[in-house]
């Protein structure tokens, strides 16, 4: 009796431990199916593609042209708009006085260049280079001036030409959509008058475009020629700095140079008396002379020292 009490009380103390250590091995041999149950879900997740979100934007409907509601409005904008375009092409006086003071110019130049190549071949002197380098940056600023002039006009034409080619595809816009619509004829009829004033404006400032284009083209080349002499001008000048020191001219007894004098006087007379005329009628003729102004201040001074000549007496 003594036995089995104590075999049984032996028992109970010892199944807390048991029961620990069947806990233990069962967890243990369960981990590996937990494990590759949580794998398996994680490899679907990432098989499963998410959905596709759309990212392409549509693209933008054509503007359909001028409110029906507002034609009338614009239509009346559009001719003050035109009418502001012809006075500015009206306004040509100095494109005019380029045209006719061009070619006499371009004459003169052509003159200048034969004379000052000859001038720089006989290696002029200091005093004869600076008055060449006076003569050609005269010119060149002339020239300059004009092309500014030109530049800035066949700016506002390209403009005007610009704004006249937004109108017209806005306008032709307009009055295909008002066809679609079934807009009231007199609208319609007002949307092709307008067309047809946006297009025939078109065709004078192309024209004056051009026209000062080929002017600039030709002023262009002057200025180049003149930049080219200066650059010559220059190059002596600096030579002549560096042989400051060494005779610049021969004796003026050698006989040669009375020789080569009497062979080349009667051939450059009659050239620089034209060149010199040319001068004196382009200076009387040219308003960018400001020869009247000239004139005025001549006969002025004598009249104020007369005055004040009678005053002191």
């Amino acid at each position: 009796m003594g036995t089995v009490l104590w075999q049984k009380r032996r028992l109970l103390r010892s199944l807390p431990g048991t029961s620990i250590i069947v806990s233990l091995a069962t967890f243990l041999f369960l981990w590996p199916f937990a494990g590759n149950a949580a794998e398996q879900k994680t490899q679907d997740v990432i098989k499963t593609p998410a959905p596709a979100t759309s990212t392409v934007t549509p693209a933008p409907s054509p503007p359909s042209g001028i409110p029906v509601e507002e034609i009338a409005m614009q239509a009346t904008q559009v001719g003050d708009l035109l009418r502001g375009f012809t006075r500015n092409l009206a306004a040509r006086n100095e494109i005019e006085a380029i045209q006719k003071f061009l070619p006499p110019v371009s004459v003169d130049i052509s003159l200048e260049l034969k004379s000052t190549a000859n001038i720089l071949k006989e290696q002029p002197s200091l005093e004869m280079l600076q008055a060449q380098e006076q003569i050609w940056r005269q010119r060149q600023s002339q020239l300059t001036i004009w092309l500014n002039v030109l530049t800035n006009h066949a700016t506002k034409l390209q403009i005007a030409l610009t704004q006249l080619k937004e109108l017209q595809e806005t306008w032709t816009r307009t009055r295909d959509t008002q066809e679609a619509a079934k807009t009231p004829p007199p609208i319609l009829q007002q949307i092709t008058v307008t067309l047809a004033a946006i297009k025939a404006a078109q065709q004078p400032h192309q024209a004056q475009r051009d026209e000062v284009l080929e002017l600039q083209g030709k002023i262009a080349e002057q200025v180049a020629a003149c930049n080219t002499t200066l650059q010559q001008i220059d190059a002596l000048r600096q030579t002549a700095v560096g042989g400051m020191f060494t005779p610049e001219n021969p004796p003026v007894w050698r006989a040669d140079l009375w020789a080569r004098a009497k062979a080349t006087v009667p051939e450059r007379l009659p050239k620089l008396v034209t060149a010199y005329w040319e001068n004196i009628l382009v200076y009387v003729t040219d308003p960018s002379r400001r020869m009247p102004r000239h004139v005025v201040v001549f006969i002025a001074l004598p009249l104020i020292l007369l005055a004040a000549r009678r005053q002191i007496a």
